[in-house]
């Protein structure tokens, strides 16, 4: 199924075009897409677009299925597993509050808080979800050859042709996500921040509980207030 995660009402529409393919429940999800912009402007939803879309989009989606993942959970007895993408450049990002993003743009600024968000987001999903058969993830692919930066233009587009010749391949990136999904040792694991597929720690801003949770109810009262 496509989806456009530009606005929360595509959410919406692939939201519901998941409830039709998937009435029985789901058992996995993974929150892996994502963008940067060389330039700044706001979603249909007035939100900056680099964060409307890495960290609002995923959230509006998780929240969508959290009811077909509480099924699918006990339909076959196990954790439905939640797997967010962040990356390692969350260390630089801060936890703002405008995410209509005022001032001046910077395009890997905005990357990092985007990603910061959608990893605290993630972080406090665990701790208020726990004991109802879900786990919540985030996973950092590290340095691969991805098309990200020559789509987003900017600074982004240098460091990609810069650094493409000695990264590794996709399919690199993406082990994170398959030990998350598949590794029965994993079936239980929740809160945890991944990289290179082993257990890591995150950046110290991004472990605060306080903010962690006033993340969490910024992201919930705007999706309310656009429902």
């Amino acid at each position: 199924m496509a989806g456009d995660l530009g606005s929360l009402a595509g959410v919406r529409e692939l939201v519901e075009a998941v409830r039709q393919a998937s009435p029985r429940g789901l058992n996995g999800l993974v929150n892996n897409a994502g963008a940067a912009f060389a330039t700044k402007a706001l979603s249909p939803d007035g939100y900056e677009r680099t964060i409307a879309i890495n960290h609002i989009a995923a959230a509006a989606l998780t929240e969508g299925l959290l009811d077909l993942l509480r099924k699918g959970a006990d339909d076959v007895a196990a954790p439905s597993r939640v797997v967010t993408m962040t990356a390692l450049i969350e260390s630089r990002g801060k936890p703002i509050t405008d995410w209509s993003y005022p001032g001046k743009y910077k395009q890997i600024q905005a990357y990092a808080d985007a990603k910061l968000l959608a990893l605290m987001y993630t972080y406090a999903q665990a701790r208020r979800h726990e004991g109802e058969g879900l786990t919540f993830n985030a996973v950092s692919p590290g340095a691969v050859k991805t098309s990200l930066g020559s789509k987003a233009g900017g600074p982004f587009k240098t460091i990609e042709a810069l650094t493409n010749p000695f990264v590794g391949p996709p399919e690199k990136g993406s082990r994170g996500c398959v030990r998350l999904l598949a590794d029965p040792e994993l079936a239980t694991a929740t809160g945890g921040y991944y990289s290179s597929a082993k257990l890591k720690k995150s950046s110290k801003k991004s472990r605060d509980h306080d903010g962690q949770d006033r993340v969490y109810e910024q992201t919930e009262r705007e999706l309310r207030l656009h429902n």
